[in-house]
């Protein structure tokens, strides 16, 4: 799979295993131990004065609108979802946003549904527009000293993570099928994966779609098991594994830090999906060695991510859905410019 060869690259250049590991005891308790910190990267970027014209300019990942000697200037992500606007055909001073069709008019800095969109603050030198791109990065604070760490890839995003005295699950889906029979695990599964999971401390569930939330999987799992879910407003997961009979839940919430009650070498931060939906990626330090996983999160907490991370693991669909593929009403033609359109959303991050 995707996933597990990006660990086994993680494995050879880092001197991580990966397959075998001590079972935890299941005793280790997450604590809240602060708010997540940020340090900020700084890009200057240049646009010549030369180069704008009146009106609207596209330009990489931002827009600038030029009207007499007033300069507006915006960068080019969707305030919904996190895709890349892109001008429109047929009206010059609208951009639109291919993933749910939002718009935004430069002339006024306004969506159609009379959002504001932010300005960018810019100064001029030599006849140059210069603005600064920041990037918060996210920090967990932990001292930098070799852990023995090791990753199991069992299915799909389920995880199996060991540390020197904790072990701990993520969205375990081993058994059965998912979606309402529309999706099959591609791989076997370990024959030992319950006795596995049952020994760990802890699950982490990422959000309530039943490729992660799965019941038939969660059946074989002991009813004192502790869950820790994400804070999301309608407590969706949280709902579903009390009907599924787990008691011992509790939320991490977005923003804060939590560190093991027996090891203050492991810090954990969930992250929120940037969009409309309830999902969430997670990111861990262990000493030396840190992980981010964003699920099936888009616009993963407004795209402020660590950078360089030992292993990092994506969802290989991003969200998948039905449209345009299953609606009969769209033509076959319309579906591969629906599919086309799409596959430019997404932003390049480098600038």
């Amino acid at each position: 799979s995707p996933l597990k060869s990006k660990v086994a690259r993680a494995r050879l250049a880092n001197g991580i295993e990966v397959t075998s590991y001590i079972l935890g005891v299941g005793h280790n308790l997450l604590n809240c131990v602060g708010d997540l910190k940020y340090k900020n990267r700084r890009t200057e970027i240049s646009i010549p004065l030369s180069d704008i014209r009146e009106g609207v300019n596209e330009f990489k990942n931002h827009f600038v609108y030029k009207e007499g000697d007033k300069i507006s200037v915006y960068d080019r992500i969707c305030n919904h979802s996190g895709g890349k606007l892109f001008l429109e055909s047929k009206n010059k001073n609208c951009a639109k946003c291919p993933l749910h069709g939002w718009e935004f008019f430069l002339e006024t800095g306004m969506y159609k549904n009379n959002l504001k969109k932010s300005p960018i603050a810019y100064s001029i030198q030599d006849n140059k527009m210069i603005f600064t791109k920041i990037d918060p990065i996210p920090h967990l604070d932990v001292q930098e000293k070799e852990k023995k760490i090791t990753i199991e890839y069992i299915n799909h995003a389920f995880l199996i993570f060991q540390g020197e005295s904790f072990s701990f699950a993520i969205d375990p889906w081993a058994i059965g099928s998912a979606l309402s029979t529309g999706w099959w695990s591609a791989r076997p599964r370990r024959s030992d994966w319950a006795n596995i999971l049952n020994k760990g401390d802890f699950i982490y569930i990422s959000h309530n779609h039943n490729d992660h939330l799965h019941q038939h999987t969660l059946s074989k799992v002991r009813r004192d098991m502790k869950f820790y879910v994400p804070k999301f407003k309608t407590d969706s997961v949280k709902r579903i594994l009390l009907k599924f009979g787990f008691k011992n839940i509790e939320y991490l919430e977005f923003e804060k830090v939590y560190s093991l009650s027996t090891d203050d070498d492991f810090k954990i931060t969930c992250l929120k999906s940037g969009d409309h939906r309830e999902d969430s990626g997670i990111y861990f330090r262990y000493g030396v060695f840190d992980f981010l996983n964003t699920i099936d999160a888009n616009f993963v907490d407004f795209e402020k991510l660590p950078q360089k991370v030992t292993v990092f693991a994506a969802d290989i669909i991003m969200g998948s859905g039905e449209f345009p593929l299953c609606f009969d009403a769209i033509s076959s033609e319309e579906k591969v410019k629906i599919m086309k359109k799409n596959l430019g959303a997404g932003l390049d991050l480098k600038n």
